[in-house]
């Protein structure tokens, strides 16, 4: 039988876990069908301004060292100003993806680095965050959480628990944002 042949594929699907820094696994899906001639149209980046990147400044002495400095005067909480709704929040830093490891690439290497991200009431206080280990995996932590009240403010708080002392980038991206969501030290940082 013959079979349909594609000549244009156009997609605006999001995956989260799909490296920010690097080729991952669907970006080399699109490089191979390009490769071959077919013309691939996607949606990038839609969540505007909805993103925070920076090096990595960590505190390096103290109670709270490190946790990442968002600014120079020594701030390592992010005030966010949410409304209500479901967000969702997916922290990444540049290093290798176990997942993405190409087939037959030998032994996969993942990620060297662990950090973490967590939500805080305006005082600093966590109030939720996700901790697993990610070395050996995937440099990606996501914060999924709920707004229940009309508009608030809470804080975000990055911390490298292990790793290496060599700079690195991270980025978050806010996938879902309710009906609403700005972050202090907003440096227009595309999603």
């Amino acid at each position: 039988a013959d079979k349909a042949l594609c000549d244009i594929i156009v997609d605006d699907l999001t995956y989260i876990t799909e490296p920010f820094f690097r080729k991952g696994l669907v970006s080399q899906s699109i490089d191979y069908v390009t490769a071959k001639g077919i013309t691939y149209f996607t949606a990038a980046g839609n969540f505007g301004t909805n993103a925070y990147e920076a090096m990595y400044n960590p505190i390096l002495s103290g109670n709270n060292i490190g946790k990442h400095l968002f600014n120079s005067n020594g701030d390592f909480l992010q005030r966010i100003s949410l409304q209500r709704g479901t967000y969702t929040i997916v922290l990444q830093w540049d290093d290798d993806f176990y997942s993405d490891e190409p087939v037959g690439s030998g032994t996969p290497v993942g990620s060297k680095y662990d950090f973490d991200i967590y939500l805080s009431d305006i005082n600093g206080n966590i109030l939720f965050g996700f901790n697993r280990n990610n070395t050996g995996g995937d440099p990606i932590e996501v914060l999924p959480f709920n707004v229940v009240v009309d508009a608030t403010e809470a804080n975000l708080i990055i911390e490298k628990a292990s790793g290496p002392s060599t700079p690195v980038k991270l980025k978050y991206v806010v996938f879902r944002s309710g009906k609403g969501f700005e972050q202090e030290y907003d440096f227009g940082n595309a999603t």
